[in-house]
């Protein structure tokens, strides 16, 4: 973990290697072509938990102060739901035992990846469902989209549904057909709203008078793809007329209020040069009458030419 922040600049070269060593590829440094990627051979429980738990960890220092270190988090969007789907297809063809011990340190993973706040809620439920649905194969009644089956999506679209795939965390790279990526979007809205919908069932079974607050933002976010990515890019900016970059330049420089005016009189600065009144001076003397210069506070004077030696007798 601490090389990879060492060699944050490289964040990208690093996450795909570390993808590379999840699942089966002729050449770890290039992409997988195969669009079911399958676990690698090499892969055992303890390697693929040590490695995840490596990810865990770059994940989390992705938030500390080094430089380029929130790079990875960036790359790690885009790669963790094809690492999740890996995860799932390796756990599906091992022994039940375990099975079921890796499952549950997975899920576990992910809650806390979850509390960490790294990603958005909608992001995670589609991690959790690119393990459990597309990578153990558990489809839950409702999610299959019989209706669905064999629809075509436009080029116009492709794109769309690549970006909502990037977003709700399932696979929408290029490996992938634009159909197939179509399937994924909506089967994952239909899973994130069946647990949705027991999450509440349980609260209404502990507490009968609770009340939701349906979300509409996020309803609508989901329901419609246009309004995902609805003014994403903008209008570009036109140039100004004098060739700056400032789309509202101030047409009267001269008007722009200087920043540090100067202070007027009467005010702190002027203050400055004046002495401080004394509050205790009235014109008298406050400790008595002023000493005179004649006077000998400690007694008689010493004088110059007394012959006697004051210590004693005078050294030879």
């Amino acid at each position: 973990m601490g090389f990879c922040l060492d060699q944050a600049e490289c964040s990208g070269d690093i996450i795909a290697r570390v993808f590379a060593s999840f699942r089966e590829a002729d050449d770890d440094a290039a992409p997988d072509p195969d669009p079911n990627p399958r676990p690698s051979a090499d892969l055992t429980p303890n390697l693929m938990l040590a490695r995840l738990y490596l990810v865990s960890d770059v994940l989390y220092n992705s938030s500390s102060p080094v430089k380029n270190a929130w790079r990875f988090r960036e790359h790690l969007e885009s790669f963790l739901p094809r690492l999740m789907e890996v995860c799932g297809l390796y756990v599906r063809a091992a022994s039940r035992l375990t099975a079921d011990g890796m499952r549950s340190k997975i899920e576990a993973l992910l809650n806390v990846w979850n509390r960490w706040s790294l990603y958005s809620g909608a992001y995670m439920m589609g991690l959790q469902y690119s393990f459990l649905v597309e990578g153990l194969g558990e489809v839950p009644p409702g999610i299959a989209d019989a209706d669905g089956e064999g629809r075509t999506v436009s080029e116009e679209d492709e794109e769309l549904y690549r970006r909502k795939a990037r977003r709700l965390g399932v696979r929408g790279d290029d490996t992938l057909p634009a159909a197939e990526v179509r399937r994924r979007v909506e089967a994952a809205k239909r899973y994130a709203a069946l647990i949705e919908a027991a999450r509440r069932a349980r609260l209404r079974e502990l507490n009968p008078d609770i009340e939701f607050n349906d979300d509409d933002e996020d309803d609508d976010d989901r329901d419609s793809l246009a309004d995902d990515i609805e003014d994403l890019d903008g209008a570009p900016l036109e140039d100004s007329e004098d060739g700056s970059d400032d789309p509202n330049p101030n047409p009267n420089p001269k008007s722009i209020p200087n920043p540090k005016p100067k202070p007027s009189a009467g005010t702190w600065a002027a203050v400055a040069d004046e002495p401080k009144p004394n509050p205790n001076d009235d014109g008298d003397d406050i400790d008595g009458d002023p000493i005179d210069d004649d006077d000998d506070i400690d007694g008689d004077p010493i004088d110059d030419d007394d012959d006697e030696d004051i210590d004693g007798e005078p050294m030879e």
